[in-house]
């Protein structure tokens, strides 16, 4: 009769012990990192694109809208919004700048890149070159759009102080 009781009196506690191990374990696995898909094996950034957004997140006093924030100091942005970059197949980046942006400087500021860096795609990720300092974004794909991000942080802009958790450059681009 004992044999009987004592497992009968024992299993909610089992039960409970073994919810709370299960419950532990959970809770104590890594956390796993979004990894985005990788890029189609016959995706070529090689071309002509054009820009169609550049936003900033988290925004800033101005909003999230970069290009808009050039046009508020310009008056206008077809420094931007106009001009043509070229990913060459042989590794360079240049730019076809329209009429009268020839010397303004507010696509490599807005982008980050700049005419004759050097560039290679390594899986879902464009390394630029600028003479030796190289930028990381990351490549996502949807049709004829690519989208650049950048995380600027402490690590790329010592301008940041130690409170500024830093943000997210995106570009997007069209291609022609």
């Amino acid at each position: 009769m004992i044999d009987n009781y004592l497992p009968n009196l024992l299993a909610p506690w089992n039960t409970l012990i073994l919810s709370g191990l299960l419950l532990i374990g959970l809770s104590c696995q890594p956390k796993i990192a979004y990894i985005p898909p990788p890029l189609s094996a016959g995706f070529n950034l090689a071309g002509h694109y054009t820009i169609t957004a550049i936003r900033i997140s988290p925004a800033v006093q101005a909003g999230e809208d970069v290009m808009a924030m050039y046009a508020d100091s310009s008056g206008s942005s077809p420094c931007l919004s106009d001009v043509t970059i070229q990913f060459d197949s042989n590794g360079w980046v240049s730019f076809n700048k329209p009429m009268g942006c020839e010397q303004n400087n507010d696509l490599t500021e807005a982008t980050g890149l700049h005419y004759g860096d050097r560039w290679s795609l390594e899986t879902n990720t464009l390394v630029v070159d600028d003479i030796g300092k190289k930028t990381q974004y990351d490549v996502s794909v949807s049709g004829a759009y690519v989208t650049l991000s950048l995380a600027i942080d402490k690590n790329y802009s010592s301008s940041l102080d130690n409170n500024d958790p830093g943000f997210t450059l995106t570009i997007e681009l069209r291609k022609i």
